[in-house]
This record gives structure tokens, C-alpha cells and sequence, in this order.
């Protein structure tokens, strides 16, 4: 079973995730803020985090550089409300070079969530092909 952990400051958004996460075969942690992820991340190795919180891309990349000295080959789905993103909710390339193996646009459903944690496993599990 796969291990995902939560980011997200916002405790109903949290349960919803967690939830869906869980239902769809997931093991879930789930987190409030950045430091707290830092710490869980070197604690429990997860294979995926989701991202979601709204904090400012400088504080967003160096806490991911963080996490990826802790785990290397962690997976990264972030979920912002950048308004570049071409469609809403869908799953595009990372647009911070490798911070990010898929990016979603809020609001997102939790089925497209749980679909990208899905496929940025599926293609890091894939013969010949690495996590970053």
C-alpha cells in the first residue's frame, strides 16, 4: 500500500482528502504546515505528498527541497491557485521545473486528487523510468 502524505491547512479540506485518499486504498497522514511536513517526511518516508496549501512559492520550493533531502524519491502533486494553469482541476507538467511530478488547480475534485496521486505512481513504477 502506497503512503500519502496530506499537507493541507484547512481541517474540513483535510478530512474530505484524507478520506478519498484512504477510500481509494491509500494509506494517509495528514499535516497543518510546512514544519510539521519537514518533520513527518524524515519520520515516515511517504511515497506521495499532496500539497495543498497556499503559501508563497519561495517558502513552497524551499520546503520541498527540504522534504526531498529526507526522502529523494518522494512524489510531489501540488495544488495551487496559480491562474496559468490551462485547465482547471486538470493535471499538467510542473511549471517549477522538478519541484512538482503533477500540478492540479484549485478547486480540485477529489477523484482528479486521487488520479493524480494515482498516476504519479504509475509512471514512477514504470521499467526504465525514475521519480524525477
Amino acid at each position: 500500500m502506497a503512503s500519502v502524505l496530506v499537507i493541507e491547512d484547512e481541517q474540513p479540506l483535510t478530512r474530505i482528502i484524507t478520506w478519498a485518499l484512504i477510500e481509494a486504498g491509500y494509506e494517509v497522514a495528514a499535516v497543518a504546515e510546512t514544519g510539521s511536513a519537514i518533520a513527518k517526511v524524515g519520520a515516515w518516508q511517504p511515497d506521495v505528498i499532496v500539497f495543498n496549501t497556499v503559501i508563497e512559492d519561495d517558502v513552497k520550493s524551499r520546503a520541498l527541497d527540504e522534504m526531498r533531502q529526507l526522502a529523494p524519491n518522494v512524489l510531489v502533486v501540488d495544488v495551487s491557485e496559480e491562474k496559468n494553469i490551462r485547465a482547471r482541476g486538470l493535471i499538467t507538467r510542473s511549471m517549477d521545473g522538478a519541484k512538482a511530478d503533477a500540478k492540479l488547480s484549485m478547486p480540485v475534485p477529489t477523484d482528479a486528487l486521487v488520479a493524480a496521486v494515482h498516476d504519479v505512481l504509475a509512471k514512477a513504477l514504470r521499467p526504465g523510468m525514475s521519480t524525477r
